[in-house]
């Protein structure tokens, strides 16, 4: 679907190849709204229906589509080394609006959106939202959770990994004499 270059590829030109997606069983992704402003991501929203949004920072402009995002709980692939980078919406890490997007109560999940490419891992990703956005261990936690939740995977899978992650998360906090939050 369109990724990538937000301008100049409206939604309705891929409406039909969505439909046929999503006939065909297959999920779906669209990146609007880190170069594009909201319009775009609403468009993702109503006219390919889908199913992740990628990037999503100038979503934070338009607070009607943040409720829609919140009531509909769809999940948004924030990387936010990649738009930092882009400039378009943020210049500095700081200023992204994940923390506010997961405390509106979005579904957020984070990314690293081409790895080799930005030079950030997953891992950097999560230890710089801490660092330099100030978000909690609990609210990252949250967010791995939600990424799992809004994998692809088979609800099996899906119900398979994210005890993975829990037993990995915990014994790395007792290996840092980190108190995890209870509720995860």
């Amino acid at each position: 679907g369109p990724g990538s270059f937000e301008e100049g590829q409206p939604a309705r030109d891929f409406a039909d190849v969505f439909a046929q997606a999503r006939a065909a069983g297959l999920r779906t992704v669209v990146n609007a709204g880190e170069i594009s402003g909201p319009a775009q991501i609403r468009e993702a929203l109503e006219l390919l229906q889908a199913d992740r949004i990628g990037h999503a920072t100038s979503a934070v402009l338009d607070p009607a589509l943040l409720e829609t995002l919140a009531e509909k709980r769809t999940p948004l692939a924030v990387c936010p080394t990649s738009s930092t980078l882009t400039r378009a919406y943020i210049h500095r890490l700081s200023e992204h609006p994940v923390g506010s997007y997961q405390a509106g109560g979005l579904h957020v999940t984070i990314h690293s959106d081409a790895p080799a490419g930005v030079g950030s891992e997953i891992t950097d990703e999560y230890l710089k939202l801490h660092r330099d956005c100030g978000l909690s261990l609990a609210a990252l936690l949250q967010m791995m959770r939600g990424s799992v939740e809004a994998s692809f995977l088979s609800e099996r899978n899906r119900a398979q990994l994210w005890p993975q992650i829990h037993k990995r998360m915990t014994a790395l906090a007792a290996r840092y004499q980190i108190e995890l939050p209870a509720q995860l």
